[in-house]
Order: C-alpha cells, then structure tokens, then sequence
C-alpha cells in the first residue's frame, strides 16, 4: 500500500512539475490562471478545515482571495494585504445583523487568515515574476527566479521524506506529525543547502545567497508544513482534502512553498549584492 502511494505521488509530481515550468517561463495570465486555481483551492480546504457545513462567507472569502491575488500579480503587496480586513469584517457584520453568535471569532479570524495565510503569501511568487531593480540586479530572469522556491521546496520535500521513512527514528514532533522525523529534517536541511549552492549555475548568483535561499528553504518550508500539521490534528483530519491523489490536498502539497516563496524573496530584495 505505501508502494501504491508512493508511485501515484510520483507520477503525479512528474506530470504536474513540468507543467508549471513550462506555464511559469511563459507567465502571463497563464500563470495567474494556475496559481489562482491553486490558492483557491487551498482556500478552500483551509476555510472547511473541520467544519460540517460551507459557513455563508466562504464564496466571499474565496472572492477576496482572487483580488489579493491580482493585486499580489500586478505588483501591489500593501493594498493585497489590507484586503484581509475585508472577510473579517463582512463575518462580524453577517453575525451583528443575524442577532445570534455562530463562533464568529473563530470564522472571522480565519477568513482574514486565509487572505494572508495563503493568498498573499503565495502571492509573493508573482512578485519574483516581475521584472525590478531589486531583482534584476542578480542577473537571472524573472521566470527563473520564480521557480527557485519550487525547486527548493521540492529538493527538501523529497530528501526529508525520503531519509526520514528509510531513517527516521527520532519523532520530530510526535503529537503534531508522528511520522516526521529530526532524521528526516536534517536531511531535508542539508539538501536545501546543497541546492541552494547548486543555483549559482543558474547565473551570477553568488554562492553564500544560494546557500541563504537553500536554508530558508530547507527551515522555514519545514516549519510551515508543521504548522498546517498543527491545523490538521487540531480539527482531528489527516488531509486538507483528497483532490490530488497520493498527495492529499492542495494544501497538503503547497503547504511549505506558503513561507518558501516570500522567504526566498525578501533574501533577494534586501540581501546587499550587485546593484
């Protein structure tokens, strides 16, 4: 059975890779379009994520996500975070008019931490897409700057998880995630620094920025897959959903690229370098 998943996994990391590489060079509304799709759906999962019932602001909170996301797109980061005010704002007035609390802290937190959480977040990988003085003075091409925390998260997605079931015997974080391991996360670590020195064949990319970008990967990819762990046991689920066979569900799978993608960006606009 654990054979079965691992072969589906692959062959659906194998056909979905280079599909986004190839709509990640061409970019356009391509790419709006895919990443659009991805944050929706994970907004989704993350607003039903142990809830019995579709709560009446999700539709909105989805569309407030899509603006984020445009705004993210078009290079407008500040306004794209404001706009989390607005489900949380829209929930508190829903419950004020209804006259009856139906736990609209909970509701209204989590749809304004949707906005952030993932869609401006995740946003943060159209920023890389945009050509600017801050990023063009590495020297390498938006599309390519783009996919570098894929190809991150990917290397040390696949090192800890490999190391860590053929290895693992210390438990990370065993009320959180049982089956991490510290194993499998010093694996996962040291391959992020490895091909985070391997980016300087992307360019001229100075090795000690490769390996900053491959530690970021390699710590904050694993902390944010813990903490969408940590929502999961939370609410008593083992995946966010089941849409992406032998993956879970979109955010299961994009989980760690939520703090990779602007991690690995700000190392890039206030890292001192070429000007």
């Amino acid at each position: 059975m654990r054979g079965s998943n691992l072969l589906l996994r692959t062959l659906v990391a194998a056909a979905f890779i280079p599909l986004y590489v190839f709509i990640t060079i061409h970019g356009g509304i391509g790419l709006f379009v895919v990443n659009l799709a991805i944050v929706l759906g994970a907004v989704w999962e993350f607003c039903r994520l142990g809830r019995p019932h579709l709560d009446p602001e999700v539709p909105l909170t989805m569309a407030v996500c899509g603006g984020t996301l445009y705004l993210m797109a078009t290079g407008h980061p500040g306004p794209a975070s404001s706009l989390a005010i607005l489900p949380f704002l829209i929930v508190l007035g829903l419950d004020v008019a209804s006259g009856t609390p139906r736990q609209t802290l909970l509701r209204a937190s989590r749809a304004a931490a949707a906005v952030l959480y993932i869609a401006w977040l995740f946003g943060h990988v159209h920023l890389l897409r945009l050509p600017g003085p801050k990023l063009d003075r590495w020297g390498i091409p938006p599309w390519k700057l783009a996919l570098i925390p894929f190809y991150l998260t990917w290397i040390v997605d696949t090192a800890a998880y490999g190391f860590g079931r053929a290895f693992g015997r210390t438990r990370l974080a065993p009320v959180i995630s049982p089956k991490k391991s510290w194993e499998g996360a010093v694996a996962g670590f040291a391959a992020g620094l490895a091909a985070g020195g391997a980016l300087c064949v992307l360019g001229p990319l100075p090795l000690p920025v490769g390996l900053l970008l491959g530690g970021i990967a390699g710590s904050l990819g694993q902390v944010a897959d813990l903490a969408e762990s940590l929502f999961k046991r939370e609410v008593c689920v083992k995946d966010s959903s089941c849409l992406i066979p032998g993956h879970g569900g979109v955010l299961d799978r994009f989980d760690s690229l939520l703090l990779n993608i602007p991690g690995v960006y700000y190392a890039l606009v206030l890292v001192p370098g070429r000007s």
